[in-house]
């Protein structure tokens, strides 16, 4: 993939290195950003910059792609870097001007698609804390699967009339690249880029005098954007930001509320109706009735639905991947069958993310963000 030079001393407009540094800011993507779509180590687009590198044809051709050149004028700009020079006058990528953030009572969150069962205090309290002029940055965390999507867009909700210009849900499970995190959040408020400014600079200039929050759902992969979510909200005093996140950001002003498994009946027989006041068992009825009509707690089953929610320790998404199991077995065989949890609690919505799809997949999630010593002391565990 091209070949090694000792790097130039002339002018820097003469050379391919420097345009492309300029191009890639331009952008508002860090080398990292630019190596990871290219498909190439970092140290590669380091070397094509300062000029010790020369592209080949292929990554030529994906620089071309990623940095936004028209495709009339990139067979000029694959011969061009090639040859170590600044392609032939390119225009910037063309942007319209930034969008002002207008949200309407409606809009920029995920429609709800089930009910949303318990945590009465929580949602009370959470909101409250958003209310509240002096808090900034509220973090839900916990367990994986306990809830805390659903939460959050439950609290951010019943919010519309505390921010002006909208509450906006910014979902980054997809995002692995902490550097794109300013991207994500700018490209959901419709905030588009400027030439020679960059996003992060552009977004505070959008955000100016402007009351809104942000839900930002799976913070964990890319916990090392905090800092950067940190001077956004120091620059936008009228920001507010509502995370969930596996682990919690340990900024200044952080509010973690810590997201706990739903209420689980004791393992006593109680009549149905008693057992129907803890929201493990709601949950269970009401997930278990959305697949098999018939399915009612009665005073035959209500010992073993109290029995496999506490076999669940209250887990919300545990619960529902059980009782998406109804129309096969009977409360008494899903209670056997959950002798082995793992294998057991699969059949999540073919809709939802593939790590809320079964228990296993969503310990996955977590463990494959541990360190290597993280993870060979969970596994020894």
């Amino acid at each position: 993939m091209g070949h090694e030079r000792q790097p130039h001393h002339n002018d820097d407009d003469a050379f391919f290195g420097p345009w492309l540094r300029r191009r890639r800011r331009s952008l508002d993507l860090t080398q990292d950003a630019l190596a990871q779509r290219v498909g190439c180590v970092v140290d590669t687009v380091r070397k094509l910059e300062a000029g010790m590198r020369r592209p080949s044809p292929a990554m030529a051709a994906r620089l071309a792609q990623f940095l936004a050149i028209p495709a009339e004028a990139r067979v000029a700009f694959v011969a061009a870097a090639r040859a170590g020079r600044p392609p032939p006058e390119i225009a910037a990528p063309p942007v319209a001007p930034p969008l002002r953030a207008t949200a309407t009572r409606t809009g920029h969150l995920p429609a709800a698609m089930t009910s949303f069962i318990g945590r009465a205090e929580a949602l009370a309290d959470i909101a409250a804390r958003l209310r509240a002029p002096e808090v900034r940055l509220v973090t839900l965390t916990g367990a994986g699967g306990i809830g805390k999507t659903r939460l959050a867009l439950q609290v951010a909700s019943g919010l519309h009339d505390a921010f002006p210009q909208g509450v906006w849900f910014v979902d980054l499970a997809p995002v692995s690249d902490p550097a794109l995190v300013i991207p994500a959040i700018a490209q959901v408020l419709g905030v588009r880029e400027q030439h020679h400014i960059l996003m992060s600079e552009t977004l505070r200039n959008v955000l100016c005098g402007q009351r809104l929050l942000l839900v930002l759902d799976n913070f964990e992969q890319i916990v090392a954007a905090a800092p950067e979510l940190a001077a956004l909200l120091g620059d936008v005093p009228g920001l507010t930001a509502l995370v969930t996140s596996r682990e919690v950001l340990r900024l200044s002003g952080e509010h973690v509320v810590l997201v706990a498994p739903l209420a689980v009946p004791p393992l006593a027989i109680v009549p149905a109706e008693q057992l129907m006041a803890y929201a493990a068992v709601q949950l269970f009825v009401a997930r278990a009735q959305a697949v098999a009509a018939q399915f009612q707690l009665t005073s035959a089953n209500a010992p073993v639905v109290a029995a496999i929610c506490a076999r669940l320790d209250g887990l919300p998404l545990a619960i529902e991947l059980a009782a998406a199991h109804i129309p096969l077995f009977s409360p008494p065989a899903l209670l056997a069958r959950l002798e082995r949890r793992l294998p057991a609690l699969t059949r999540g919505p073919r809709d939802a993310p593939a790590r809320h799809q079964t228990l296993r997949a969503t310990i996955a999630w977590s463990y494959e963000r541990l360190r290597t010593s993280e993870q060979t002391l969970f596994r020894c565990l």
